[in-house]
């Protein structure tokens, strides 16, 4: 009898060694071999993974019909964490007649023009948008909106070439930026053209603008199933003023603003918002904003939230959102944790304050701290540091997770805490001097 497998495409490898060592023998990974060659975690076994250039889809699924017939494998559902293999994901489903998302659903929202189109289309709040391809464009967008404007590429992740901008100096700035930053960054899996959508806006040349949005921001995990629909969770996500705009430096779970139940209509919003982009069966994560006219919806793609999201919820309920994407790929049915077993939770995000090398990272000041619950470090000595906007993932050097006192504020005690991760670097403008200072300050 043949080993049935649920199909990861195109996850890093600190899911696939997540994944591997709770649930042997749950997944088949298709994997970039580069991701592969530089990765800390162990590999699968050759069953377990299958290395291939993700940009070659043909060769992708050639070579997968090719190791499941020599394994004996068969295939129980197919599952994405990722954002740049999404569309890889449908493809391949609907290749092999597995349930996920419909193509041109995902397409849509990986684009963040498309989704809002399609929203306003629907009646679903979210900010004013045009796709500008000068700086003449977004500066008549801005003169349009009569205020200021959020800048953006359009398949981009987080933050990435991101910028808030309240003038024309700024526009004028962003334009720059972000045109240099998609020229340098036009062979990665995230900017790749979709030369097949009937809808073809290339990533590598095009900008959005919207109109920017004040007010407290939030991110969930919601479940859509036909009629069946369930928010997972609401986590409120609080920024720096330092950091680049967008940068999230710390989660807080479950989101304890009141501010939520003044709004009974969000969970028909995010239903719609997923259906609207001919959604009908998945796990997404939403950013939203709750300002002054209610919730504002800014992203919606279908996979689970990320970044130090699953540790922190598994950390706060006990629900592995890693494994529930699993389950959900398979069909089985799903129970979420009630109200009652949420725990108050941080995460707060460490970043490096200097570019160069990491000589040293001491995290013993901060794990001693009896708040602390987990510390993660995503990297070691010798890596490379490069600060935005040149690269927006080599700074992020992992998580603390932590159980806040009552007093004082979850930022100050946030920030207290990241201060305690001392980090020793060697700058690339003089490798003999040595500079020690607290991650993420």
């Amino acid at each position: 009898m043949a080993s049935q497998r649920v199909l990861v495409v195109g996850t890093t490898p600190d899911y696939i060694a997540h994944i591997d060592t709770r649930y042997p023998g749950r997944a088949l990974f298709l994997t970039d071999p580069v991701l592969r060659r530089a990765s800390r975690e162990p590999a699968p076994d050759e069953m377990s993974e299958l290395l291939v250039d993700l940009m070659q889809s043909d060769r992708v699924m050639s070579l997968l019909t090719e190791h499941l017939s020599h394994y004996g494998l068969e295939l129980s559902g197919i599952v994405c964490y990722d954002c740049e293999w999404l569309t890889l994901a449908a493809q391949l489903a609907a290749r092999l007649r597995l349930p996920y998302p419909a193509l041109p659903a995902v397409r849509l929202s990986r684009s963040k023009y498309l989704t809002k189109q399609r929203w306003i289309e629907h009646g679903i709040p979210c900010p004013a948008v045009k796709l500008v391809a000068a700086t003449d464009d977004a500066l008549a967008f801005a003169r349009k909106v009569g205020g200021e404007i959020v800048l953006k590429p359009l398949t981009g992740s987080g933050s990435e070439l991101t910028f808030h901008c309240e003038d024309q100096a700024r526009i004028l700035q962003a334009m720059r930026i972000i045109a240099k930053g998609l020229t340098q960054r036009g062979s990665l899996p995230m900017y790749q053209p979709d030369n097949e959508s009937t809808a073809y806006i290339d990533p590598r040349s095009a900008v959005v603008a919207e109109a920017f949005i004040a007010g407290n921001e939030y991110s969930a995990d919601i479940l859509l199933d036909g009629a069946h629909f369930e928010i997972i969770r609401i986590a409120r996500k609080y920024r720096g003023d330092d950091y680049p705009f967008g940068t999230t430096l710390s989660y807080e779970l479950p989101a304890s603003d009141h501010e939520l139940h003044d709004y009974p209509q969000l969970a028909d919003i995010l239903r719609r918002a997923a259906e609207s982009l001919g959604l009908q069966r998945s796990l997404c994560m939403v950013d939203f904003i709750i300002g002054s006219e209610g919730p504002t919806l800014i992203e919606l793609t279908p996979r689970i939230g990320g970044d130090c999201l699953p540790p922190l919820i598994e950390m706060s309920c006990g629900l592995d959102t890693i494994a529930l994407a699993l389950d959900f790929a398979e069909g089985k049915t799903i129970t979420l944790p009630p109200a009652d077993r949420w725990r108050h939770m941080i995460g707060r995000r460490l970043f490096a304050a200097h570019a160069g090398h990491i000589r040293h990272i001491d995290i013993s000041r901060a794990a001693a701290d009896p708040r602390v619950k987990d510390i993660y470090l995503k990297r070691a000595p010798g890596h490379r540091v490069v600060l935005p906007p040149k690269d927006y993932d080599s700074w992020l050097l992992g998580h603390i997770l932590f159980a806040p006192a009552t007093r004082p504020n979850i930022i100050i005690q946030a920030d207290q805490l990241a201060s305690l991760v001392k980090v020793e670097m060697e700058t690339e403008d003089d490798q003999k001097r040595v500079s020690v200072h607290p991650a993420g300050r």
